[in-house]
């Protein structure tokens, strides 16, 4: 039985039979040796039973290393998760940003030219001038969407080359065998 731990093991599984004064039973994580004398994380559950006045101690060592890799794995992708949501609010900030500066210049141009463009179209009373006018306006008009295109372009070249630089993780393991690519 003195292989079946290292000596912090065994300090651990003497606290855990003190304990058991006090208590039924105790659960506790201590390291294990194989036989080979490699480590490996175990589950340790105690329990003290009596029988005819006589005290038992039902001692349950379970390996528990795929669970602590699965643990440690689901640390690891909490972590990218995070990352990537940090990364995602900060594309969504700029696009938003971008898109604050665009509506700024469209509601210049707009008070600078298309207002008073327009309120000297209200005011003239000549059709011809009126008419050249209405033509500036619609120029002024057509150079906005023109921009309005430009902007999405823009963003959107934004949102790709941002969203590159985000970890993909599919969840499925890739072999060498695997005709999918990333």
């Amino acid at each position: 039985m003195r292989r079946l731990t290292d000596q912090a093991g065994w300090a651990e599984l003497d606290a855990c039979f003190s304990d058991l004064d006090d208590q039924p039973g105790k659960i506790g994580e201590i390291v294990g040796l194989r036989p080979d004398g490699s480590v490996l994380p175990t589950s340790v559950t105690i329990t003290r039973v009596t029988i005819d006045e006589r005290c038992f101690w039902i001692l349950i060592v379970r390996n528990i290393a795929r669970q602590k890799a699965l643990e440690e794995r689901l640390i690891l992708e909490k972590t990218q998760v995070e990352q990537m949501n940090v990364t995602l609010r900060n594309v969504m900030k700029s696009i938003d940003d971008e898109r604050k500066q665009f509506e700024g210049q469209i509601a210049r141009k707009i008070r600078a030219d298309l207002l008073p463009a327009l309120e000297k179209v209200h005011q003239e009373r000549d059709a011809g001038v009126r008419s050249s006018y209405l033509n500036l306006v619609r120029e002024q008009l057509v150079g906005l969407t023109k921009g309005l295109n430009g902007a999405r372009c823009r963003i959107a070249e934004a949102e790709s080359d941002r969203a590159r630089c985000l970890p993909l993780h599919s969840g499925r393991q890739h072999h060498q065998g695997d005709q999918r690519r990333p």
